[in-house]
């Protein structure tokens, strides 16, 4: 029964801490002023941070809607995210631009990644070529 116990308060400390460090980075200017953004999609079975309060908050800044004209009227940009895929034999990491969560796929160790190419099936956009066009 103790053994129990601690193990759900520690649940409850990783799930206390994992909405504490999203709302750090959602509350942050650089994160609102940001345009576009890198970041993983987090997977439990790693013990990461759970990512998907940010997630959620950038890909509903992309989604076109009622509030197009509020968002231009107030100067609120969207913002692009990219997230890592892993491919080839050398596990090369490419950042890949998504625009809702039915872009990912479940790879080969059961980790959500965005599919190669977009609906239309031309390949996604490479945030490497995108961020290095910026600079």
């Amino acid at each position: 029964m103790c053994k129990i116990f601690r193990h759900l308060c520690y649940i409850n400390l990783l799930c206390f801490t994992d909405i504490k460090i999203q709302n750090i980075v959602l509350d942050s200017s650089w994160f609102k002023a940001a345009k576009r953004l890198c970041a993983y999609v987090s997977c439990e079975a790693l013990r990461e941070v759970d990512t998907t309060q940010i997630l959620s908050e950038v890909l509903n800044s992309e989604t076109p809607g009622e509030f197009d004209d509020y968002l231009v009227h107030h100067r609120q940009l969207r913002k692009k995210l990219y997230v890592p895929r892993v491919e080839g034999k050398n596990s090369q990491m490419r950042m890949l631009h998504i625009s809702t969560t039915e872009d990912l796929v479940v790879n080969s160790m059961k980790i959500l990644e965005p599919s190669p190419n977009d609906p239309n099936g031309s390949h996604r956009e490479d945030g490497k070529s995108s961020f290095s066009a910026q600079i």
